[in-house]
């Protein structure tokens, strides 16, 4: 089926170029499949985060553990699981986070830029000694902000139903199509990257600012 975004896209590639070239068995990681109970969709089967880790993609961070690399800042990325043998790139031995700045106003007012920006006090945590001691995230309050576009693109779904009430069944069908939910995400925030709806913890990192600098 069609990948849901360009990073997606990658990995789906990268599996079929796997099982092609090498004749090996790989499948990509899909993020937020339905687990069921009370949160829904917002539990996936296996942590990316861990993933890219081991992978040698970064560390996380104070911010909801977000992935931080320490030359490109916020990176976003995939995932794709194989029969493939090779050999593991390991964990990064520096230190990303916190940053130089982020210590001190830690020690200054008792808060990292990411803790102090987010609207809602869903980051917190202790720094001692230059490293994180304890991080603590309360992810399905973020996800009441960030991940609004759900509602949203329910709701605009919802009116356009009932105006279409009594018309003719093919309107209908293009309703429920591939291309409306695509079309309905974006109109709902004017923007193709229409996951992700705050960001303020993201635009307050230094080190997400000096990886943007870097390109």
């Amino acid at each position: 089926g069609p990948a849901g975004d360009a990073i997606t896209a990658r990995a789906v590639g990268l599996s079929y170029f796997i099982e092609d070239k090498f004749n090996a068995e790989a499948v990509y990681s899909i993020v937020y499949p339905s687990m069921g109970g009370p949160y829904g969709g917002a539990v996936p089967w296996q942590s990316l985060k861990l993933h890219a880790e081991m992978a040698g993609l970064g560390k996380r961070s104070m911010m909801g553990s977000v992935i931080l690399n320490p030359k490109y800042g916020f990176m976003d990325f995939s995932s794709v699981i194989t029969n493939l043998d090779l050999g593991p790139d390991g964990p990064l031995k520096e230190k990303v986070c916190p940053d130089e700045s982020c210590i001190k106003m830690y020690e200054k007012e008792g808060k990292t830029p990411c803790m102090k920006a987010c609207p809602f006090g869903c980051i917190a945590g202790e720094i001692g000694n230059g490293e994180i001691k304890e991080a603590r995230y309360d992810r399905y309050k973020c996800f009441s902000i960030s991940m609004r576009d759900r509602a949203h693109g329910i709701f605009i779904r919802r009116a356009i139903k009932k105006a279409l009430e009594g018309r003719d069944a093919e309107m209908k069908q293009i309703l429920y199509g591939e291309e409306f939910a695509n079309a309905q995400l974006m109109l709902a925030y004017g923007i193709q990257r229409y996951y992700g709806n705050c960001w303020e913890c993201i635009r307050s990192c230094p080190i997400v600012q000096k990886g943007a600098k870097k390109g």
